[in-house]
């Protein structure tokens, strides 16, 4: 038998949940739940919609901008928070402690995507530049390859399982997205690897019925073609 509760999180904007939210996923006493406020602040709550240890306060934005999404580690209480300002924070629930970059990413965050070990962390912005991140012992965010998609839009992200280009076959990261340019009738799909090589993996038609059964539809051939790189982190 399954039991359901409800709980009313208190002190909490309804709107704020059109912005971002997410349980957590490591193995802790009890799951939290992060919630971006309609301030610069994250709430954290318990299962049992009670704030998480108040009188340390919220996750803030010490420049005052919104958070833009949210993306817990896959098995550590880290939570990753990427910031309308273009900020990525890393903050470590049970240490109560925040690391943050703000030179990599000028624009809105648009995308968080860990990897399947949580060694790595992808981000893209509103103005088309993605980078991928290492997490140092310190849970300090690294700022490793990145590029930049001048005029155009990130649609999808996701990681890969081996590298790719230069990098095949050592231990490198590597990332692929979706890049669609205004005015161009394509969809391009790219990687990039945390040594900073990219390059274009192929382009389809944006006449496709949707642009994300496209992608959809070369990912899962390439997954089921013989010696192909096997990809993670669906969007």
């Amino acid at each position: 038998m399954e039991v359901y509760h409800a709980s009313a999180l208190h002190g909490l904007d309804p709107k704020a949940l059109k912005t971002g939210w997410g349980w957590s996923k490591a193995q802790l006493a009890q799951p939290l739940l992060a919630v971006a406020t309609g301030g610069n602040a994250v709430n954290v709550y318990t299962a049992q919609g009670i704030p998480w240890a108040p009188v340390k306060g919220a996750i803030k934005n010490v420049r005052g901008t919104a958070a833009a999404c949210l993306a817990w580690h896959p098995s550590l209480p880290l939570l990753a928070v990427g910031w309308q300002d273009g900020a990525i924070s890393v903050w470590d629930a049970v240490q109560r402690h925040m690391e943050e970059d703000s030179k990599v990413h000028r624009q809105p965050i648009g995308h968080l995507l860990w990897t399947a070990t949580g060694s790595h962390l992808l981000t893209t912005d509103t103005q088309g530049k993605v980078a991928i991140w290492e997490i140092d012992k310190h849970q300090q965010p690294q700022a490793r390859g990145s590029t930049v998609e001048k005029g155009s839009t990130i649609t999808h992200v996701t990681w890969g399982t081996q590298p790719a280009g230069p990098a095949e076959g050592s231990a490198a990261a590597t990332a692929y997205y979706a890049v669609s340019t205004p005015d161009s009738g394509t969809v391009t799909l790219k990687w990039l690897n945390e040594a900073g090589q990219s390059g274009v993996v192929q382009s389809v038609n944006s006449w496709w019925p949707s642009q994300t059964a496209a992608l959809q539809s070369y990912w899962v051939a390439e997954t089921q073609r013989p010696g192909s790189k096997q990809l993670s982190g669906m969007w």
